[in-house]
């Protein structure tokens, strides 16, 4: 597998080899400007500073989580059923969770000094504790109708919102207290929280439900958004300060889209978009969405918000092409480190391993 950016710089890598003779530490990322094109000398958009293996890990990645305090990554093997770890700052994989099956979404309550996963093999939740090394000794299980999938977790509410089927459910992380699970028209999958209200992406119609959550965990469906001609929006992220959600079609072409949060409607013209799209992250800092896709070769796509006239919305342009490995879908920002990780699984039986590409995102 050939590293995808050239201008993967001599420097960084002697940084990060000297690193790997050193204990787990946290991150330290090298001067953002000091990553140039080595044809034309403008700063890189997206500069690689570290490529991370992960060995006997073949197949499908799903998603990952960061415990920044120590540099350590925990990554959703799904082919594997196994939670596949690594310390980052020295590059040492350490002993895989195994027995999980088909695990898809991994969270870190840092509140909790908990890790959870979602388990689409049999409908579970698998609940850890995680010591201030970053190791994981298993707490408990709790099982769910319908295949468990995406997560998100409210620090505030200890609660933790899941979607399993075509359904919506939540679950107190400290207690273990669960709420009734609503029933929604068609299968789910991305979420985000946004105050009182939940939204669930449905990709077989195309379209997304606002779920209002009460105080008590009770959740009821206030309406649907219809995302007009594409269907298959599978990933989801927020701009809280505008009210613009993000998500990513497949079908019948793969397209970024805006909704305003205020009406439900689409609040910019799609855009075109790298296909397969995993994993999409807001970065309020640059003011930038963040899109991974395993299809089209491999790529993340930038999109970059830019502030409307006065009494206008902001518009949306696509302002980057970053050019990664085929099935490399998966990401996580970890806006700690200003990082993004890419996990470029090893398919169709290639000789080269599963490899983590960690990226800046700026200074």
């Amino acid at each position: 597998m050939k590293t995808p950016q050239s201008c993967f710089l001599l420097v960084a890598g002697l940084a990060l080899a000297a690193s790997a003779a050193v204990a787990q530490q946290p991150a330290v990322n090298p001067p953002f400007g000091m990553f140039k094109d080595q044809h034309t000398g403008k700063p890189l958009m997206l500069p690689m500073i570290q490529r991370s293996v992960i060995n006997g890990a073949p197949g499908k990645i799903n998603q990952m989580a960061v415990e920044p305090s120590v540099n350590r990554i925990y990554v959703a093997a799904k082919a594997k059923n196994a939670l596949e770890i690594l310390d980052l700052g020295n590059n040492k994989q350490q002993p895989a969770i195994a027995d999980l099956p088909e695990p898809n979404n991994v969270f870190i309550a840092p509140d909790q000094k908990k890790l959870v996963v979602s388990c689409g093999g049999d409908n579970s939740v698998r609940i850890f504790k995680i010591d201030a090394k970053g190791d994981l000794t298993f707490d408990k299980k709790m099982e769910f109708p319908g295949e468990t999938e995406s997560m998100r977790y409210d620090a505030a509410a200890k609660r933790v919102f899941l979607s399993h089927g075509k359904n919506l459910g939540s679950f107190n992380l400290e207690t273990g207290e669960r709420s009734k699970s609503l029933a929604l028209p068609s299968m789910t999958r991305g979420l985000v929280l946004d105050g009182e209200r939940v939204y669930v992406n449905m990709p077989a119609t195309g379209q997304i439900a606002v779920v209002k959550r009460g105080t008590d965990g009770a959740l009821t469906l206030e309406t649907t958004w219809q995302i007009k001609g594409l269907t298959g929006n599978y990933p989801m992220a927020l701009d809280s300060a505008t009210g613009h959600l993000y998500t990513v079609t497949r079908s019948p072409s793969s397209m970024f889209v805006v909704i305003d949060t205020k009406t439900g409607e689409q609040a910019a013209a799609p855009l075109a978009c790298v296909d397969q799209v995993e994993s999409l992250w807001w970065d309020p800092v640059n003011r930038r969405v963040y899109a991974s896709g395993g299809g089209s070769g491999g790529r993340v796509d930038i999109f970059q918000q830019t502030s409307g006239e006065p009494g206008k919305p902001p518009a949306y342009s696509l302002l980057h092409k970053e050019v990664t490995n085929a099935g490399a879908g998966t990401s996580i920002l970890v806006p700690e480190q200003r990082r993004l990780i890419v996990a470029a699984p090893q398919v169709g039986g290639s000789p080269d391993p599963t490899f983590l590409y960690v990226y800046l995102i700026g200074p």
